[in-house]
């Protein structure tokens, strides 16, 4: 009997510490959920709701595919002001396929003070939910499975069928074609594809090609922000030698401390790609100024960066020496 009231003071003690929101400095961070008790396959909401200054800048993070036991589904984020206060609400649905008593974990939210740029880390209170086996009826007949039912063929499904006899028909006489009267090809006429600039040139000349397009000004941040990036992908990738393309930011700033890329720069480009993220995954709306800084930071990385070429060593020109 003890142990049942232990249990129960252990349930209530942890309620109320999730209920009660997280303080620091100017910013208030708390975690709620729409219910605490579902059934197995059901969705839950949890929002993660931060109160700050307009001082305090929020770094959401990136979320997985998963938070503890739970699978994520989606996510919104919302954003209001009220005079000098912002709230900001990342709402995550989630669901989970097992019965039990579940935790939503805790999870690191950092934040940064706009005017002194330290950034600092608030951990928020763990969640817990209940989940339920669905009821059954055990007196319930059981039903026999049902005959899967001939679905008729769709007007989409024979064009998609048509079009692929066409295209193996097409592949046949192209290669019937190359086979048996390539000779007849004047490969004459062929020029050699220029040479690709390098990484620098390249990286420069698209960067001023996307300055020119104004995409953030007309609306377009996100896809101004993927250009960037990818762009700035391409030139660590041809510069120092690493998977840039395929690598998370996480991944490529871990592979290049062990590069010659100083430690400025390379603080530089994770406040550049960290931006960005937070741009193309967490809806983060950044200001004029941003937008103008982000082009300027990634050309000046680049100049920073680029290789150098080692000056070639003249060869001494011979002289003969007058005759007597």
């Amino acid at each position: 009997m003890r142990n049942k009231y232990h249990i129960l003071s252990l349930l209530i003690g942890l309620l109320f510490i999730g209920l009660c929101p997280i303080h620091a400095q100017n910013i208030e961070l708390e975690v709620r959920v729409d219910t605490n008790n579902i059934t197995i396959g059901d969705q839950i909401e949890a929002s993660f709701i931060a109160k700050h200054g307009k001082d305090i800048e929020v770094l959401w993070p990136i979320w997985a595919d998963t938070l503890g036991a739970f699978e994520l589904i989606g996510g919104t984020m919302d954003k209001t002001e009220s005079g000098d206060q912002i709230t900001e609400a990342q709402r995550l649905t989630l669901t989970i396929f097992d019965s039990g008593f579940f935790e939503v974990p805790s999870v690191k939210i950092p934040y940064k003070n706009i005017s002194s740029s330290l950034i600092d880390t608030l951990t928020t209170n763990p969640r817990y939910i209940n989940v339920d086996n669905p009821s059954v009826n055990l007196e319930e007949e059981i039903k026999p499975i049902k005959e899967p039912l001939d679905a008729p063929f769709s007007w989409q499904e024979i064009l998609f069928f048509i079009l692929l006899v066409l295209a193996t028909i097409a592949i046949i006489i192209y290669v019937i074609r190359t086979l048996f009267y390539k000779d007849k090809h004047d490969f004459s006429a062929y020029k050699p594809a220029k040479p690709r600039p390098p990484a620098a040139v390249e990286a420069l000349e698209r960067l001023r090609t996307l300055e020119q397009e104004k995409r953030w000004q007309k609306g377009e941040v996100k896809p101004y922000y993927s250009d960037l990036t990818d762009i700035l992908r391409n030139y660590i990738n041809r510069r120092y030698e690493i998977p840039a393309l395929e690598e998370t930011t996480d991944e490529i700033l871990a592979s290049l401390v062990f590069t010659d890329l100083p430690k400025t720069e390379r603080l530089k480009l994770q406040s550049l790609l960290e931006q960005a993220d937070l741009v193309k995954f967490a809806k983060y709306k950044p200001s004029v100024s941003e937008n103008m800084d982000s082009i300027a930071h990634a050309k000046e990385f680049v100049l920073n960066t680029k290789r150098v070429a080692s000056p070639q060593k003249e060869s001494p020109t011979s002289e003969t020496p007058p005759t007597t």
